[in-house]
């Protein structure tokens, strides 16, 4: 039963503690409160434990309950409300992932879905919870705690991360309180961990030291694909892991001069058939000497095969992918390149946790470092946000941007040119 702040307006559950110890009655403790039926009240009592200290915490926090409105099965039973079908787990967050998010951009779906399903899946397992009005809020706080400390997790999380599966995850209550499933978002007055500033999300700078140890490093075996062209072409281009990864021939133009990033609606992606840049904005990027340098080390395959979903059915089709990775004798889309950058780091002895969005915060800084441009002019190409976007931007504008760019070899990146053009080993 879901009543309104209206309705509850006047409603006290004036909870209170019995000791029925002389009554012989067990447990010793029990608890009584009013429950609101029409525009009276009536009295109940339940049993609470023979713990005194768990009985007053308990008793408090079921008050609290019954002022925000929310009734467990006990209670709707003798308001004579008959509880409804109950919505297992798994099947609310597939309805969720299906429906519920079916306006999210590709780019927040491939984000946002792996995560959801493990987390709800957390509640399912360890908490052992089968239906969605079962988890509560203290299971919530539980999960937080083991990724805070890294229970069941390859290693604690940061708060930031925290704070976003909490963002996700209260939006998917939200949901399912909209269709009915749940009453009330069990996790509505939980407030988010509080960052310090070295806590909040940052760019990385990676020095060129490491970029030159990474692009000299030997390549990873068994992942299936040059992890290194995609490190330089993310370095000579900025763009996204996405865009990378979905980029396709007959996106650079025939002169071999440039990137065209837009809309496809015939892109096959993890989550459907249709290809979304960030924003929603696409724009032109140049292929300068880094760029180049990465294409030269690929081949370009006659066809990658990509599978994709429309509504529960899995389909596959083949396609133009730059960027692929073998498996059976064929070449499929490369989903995830984490493992392959990892072993690249490893590789070039390198021990910090530098993240694969790194490189574009790297691309923007040799921008502005080594090729000359300005913060406008480098939020420009890197299409930073719908109010910054080469949309707002003049072809006079770009045709200097596109100068500066196609440098042949900048200011201060001359031993990565040795390193990666000219086959020199720096290191050794």
């Amino acid at each position: 039963m879901n009543r309104s702040k209206q309705d509850l307006l006047f409603y006290l559950p004036r909870v209170t503690i019995l000791d029925r110890k002389k009554e012989n009655v067990k447990p010793r403790w029990w608890i009584r409160y009013y429950l609101p039926v029409g525009n009276e009240t009536m009295r109940v009592r339940r049993p609470a434990g023979d713990d005194i200290r768990v009985v007053k915490a308990n008793a408090k926090i079921k008050e609290s309950e019954l002022c925000r409105g929310i009734f467990d099965k006990f209670d709707r039973e003798r308001m004579g409300v008959i509880p409804g079908f109950r919505t297992p787990i798994h099947d609310g967050v597939e309805k969720y992932i299906d429906k519920g998010m079916a306006s999210h951009s590709g780019n927040a779906r491939e984000a946002i879905i792996p995560s959801i399903r493990n987390l709800f899946r957390y509640f399912e397992h360890v908490c052992k919870r089968k239906y969605l009005n079962e988890i509560t809020e203290d299971d919530f706080l539980r999960l937080r705690t083991d990724m805070e400390q890294g229970n069941g997790f390859r290693k604690p999380l940061k708060r930031i991360t925290i704070n976003d599966y909490q963002r996700w995850i209260a939006t998917a209550f939200n949901w399912f309180v909209k269709q009915g499933y749940l009453e009330v978002n069990p996790i509505l007055a939980i407030k988010k961990l509080r960052l310090d500033d070295s806590e909040k999300s940052g760019a990385v700078v990676i020095p060129l030291d490491d970029v030159i140890k990474i692009v000299n490093a030997p390549e990873p075996k068994g992942i299936g694909y040059d992890i290194k062209a995609i490190v330089l072409f993310m370095l000579g281009t900025a763009m996204r892991r996405r865009e990378v990864l979905h980029l396709q021939w007959s996106d650079i133009d025939d002169l071999g001069q440039s990137i065209e990033i837009k809309t496809k609606n015939d892109c096959p992606t993890r989550y459907g058939l249709r290809f979304e840049p960030k924003w929603g904005k696409g724009g032109e990027v140049y292929i300068n000497w880094l760029v180049r340098a990465a294409l030269n080390r690929i081949e370009k395959y006659s066809a990658v095969w990509a599978s994709y979903t429309v509504g529960t059915r899995k389909l596959e089709t083949t396609t133009d992918f730059v960027f692929a990775r073998s498996e059976k004798e064929r070449y499929v889309r490369i989903n995830d390149i984490r493992k392959g950058w990892r072993a690249l780091l490893r590789n070039a002895g390198i021990r910090s946790n530098y993240r694969i969005k790194d490189l574009r915060s790297t691309a923007n800084n040799w921008l502005q470092t080594h090729y000359g441009f300005n913060t406008t002019e480098a939020s420009q190409l890197l299409r930073h946000s719908p109010e910054v976007n080469l949309s707002n931007y003049t072809v006079r504008q770009n045709a200097v941007l596109k100068q500066k760019l196609l440098k042949s070899v900048p200011p201060g990146l001359e031993l990565l040119h040795k390193v990666i053009v000219e086959g020199e080993n720096i290191i050794n």
